[in-house]
C-alpha cells in the first residue's frame, strides 16, 4: 500500500464544477513532490459550506487503485 499526503483548498464554487461534472479528476502534488490523481467524486465526505479544505492523505493500493482519502488536519 502507498500513501501520498497533501493539502487541498477548494472553494466552494469551484467544488460545485466537480459536483457538475465539468471536472472528475482532482490533480494534486504530494508533500513528497509527486503528482498524483483521484476521483473528484471521493472529496464528497469531506465537503463543507465553504468548500473542501485541509490536510489529506490518499491510500492507494501496489497496483495504483483507490483505497481511502482521510482528512489528517487542518
Amino acid at each position: 500500500m502507498n500513501r501520498y499526503q497533501f493539502r487541498l483548498s477548494i472553494s466552494a464554487p469551484r467544488l460545485l464544477e466537480y459536483y457538475r461534472g465539468n471536472a472528475s479528476v482532482v490533480s494534486v502534488v504530494s508533500t513528497q513532490g509527486q503528482r498524483i490523481q483521484f476521483p473528484a467524486s471521493r472529496l464528497r465526505q469531506h465537503a463543507r459550506r465553504d468548500g473542501v479544505h485541509g490536510r489529506f492523505e490518499l491510500q492507494v493500493s501496489d497496483q495504483g487503485r483507490f483505497l481511502a482519502l482521510e482528512r489528517v488536519g487542518d
